[in-house]
This record gives C-alpha cells, structure tokens and sequence, in this order.
C-alpha cells in the first residue's frame, strides 16, 4: 500500500517552508545577513555640503560630490563621477528625508 500526503498537508508544508524563508520564524535570512555585513564593513557616510529647495526641486549635494535630487517627482541618485545610481518615482518619504538634512 502506497502512502501519500494530502494536498492540505503538502500546501502547509510549502507554505512553512515559505514563511522560513523570508525570515518570519525567527531565522536570519540572507537579505539581513548581508544587510548586517555591509553595515559593519561600511565606510561612514559622507556628510551634507549643500540643500538647495525650490518649488519643484529638491537637491541635496554631499561633502563627496554624489548629490540626491527630487525634481518635478522624480528621484535621481547621482555619484561624485555623474553615473546615475537610481532613479524612479519619489515618495513622501524620499522628500522628508531630503527635507531633514
């Protein structure tokens, strides 16, 4: 006689092994261990030189020469060389973090 799992039993297993894997039982996944590695081997972060703020342009230029800016709602993130590292749709979160440096 063949045993076999019931599809209610297979499906919780599946989804137990999902839930473990995006770290919601407790264990680190490898997104926050990697996270926790960066920061500890990260180089301090370079400070604000400059804010400028107009009415549909926020531009933010740090001591390094890489520069964040919101402009007609949009967010750039710009190295010291001008290669553009991000850029897509701001948020209200991306201008009051702008706003507060």
């Amino acid at each position: 006689m063949r045993v076999t799992q019931s599809l209610a039993s297979r499906l919780f297993a599946t989804s137990l092994a999902s839930i473990a894997a995006f770290g919601l039982l407790g264990a680190p996944t490898l997104a926050q261990a990697a996270a926790e590695a960066d920061a500890a081997t990260a180089a301090p972060s370079p400070s604000v030189m400059r804010v400028l703020h107009f009415k549909n342009w926020i531009e933010v230029t740090m001591t390094d020469g890489s520069y964040e800016q919101i402009k007609n709602g949009f967010y750039q993130h710009i190295d010291a060389a001008g290669t553009v590292l991000e850029i897509r749709a701001a948020t209200s979160t991306d201008i009051t973090r702008l706003l507060a440096m």
